[in-house]
């Protein structure tokens, strides 16, 4: 008497290529997409120096202005009270003028704060999903080995009785 065929899930050929083409999938992934980011990253901080020292020549400028407008207002008090009213409205004009590329400058630092943050997140959802990815499968094999070794646990256990009563 021949002992019945078991029926087993094909490991070799359901799992091992589904890992195969995982594997091929997240390396061709990286390689494709290490020089953009490479590249985004070393612009970004290209581009955050360049503000930097956008800003700073924009402070020193504003510190030279604000020190050619005290002298011009202390020139303009020893003249006369005529020229003190053509003062004021340059002073005003430079004033706003200031705040403009302040807030200009300002602008741009808060767009590429949120740029930078859209991509974060964009990264952050990758990389969470590729986590939920890897954490399914490994609760399949799981559920996958809990069910093979519950099956083949009877079936052994069948055997094993039938081969018992076989004898006797």
């Amino acid at each position: 008497m021949s002992l019945p065929e078991t029926h087993s899930l094909p490991w070799k050929e359901l799992l091992v290529p589904q890992i195969v083409n995982f594997t091929l999938f997240v390396g061709i992934l990286i390689y494709l997409i290490r020089k953009p980011l490479k590249q985004h990253f070393s612009g970004k901080s290209e581009d955050f120096e360049a503000q930097k020292k956008k800003a700073e020549d924009y402070r020193i400028h504003a510190e030279k202005q604000n020190f050619e407008v005290r002298n011009q207002m202390k020139l303009l008090e020893e003249t006369a009270s005529s020229s003190l009213e053509t003062a004021k409205k340059d002073s005003v004009e430079m004033k706003e003028k200031l705040l403009a590329d302040a807030k200009e400058a300002a602008r741009k630092i808060n767009e590429d704060t949120n740029k930078m943050a859209e991509f974060e997140l964009a990264r952050a959802i990758a990389t969470l999903k590729e986590e939920l990815v890897i954490k399914a499968t490994q609760l399949s094999e799981q559920n996958l080995e809990n069910e093979m070794n519950d099956s083949v646990q009877s079936q052994l256990n069948d055997d094993f009785i039938g081969k018992i009563q076989v004898r006797n």
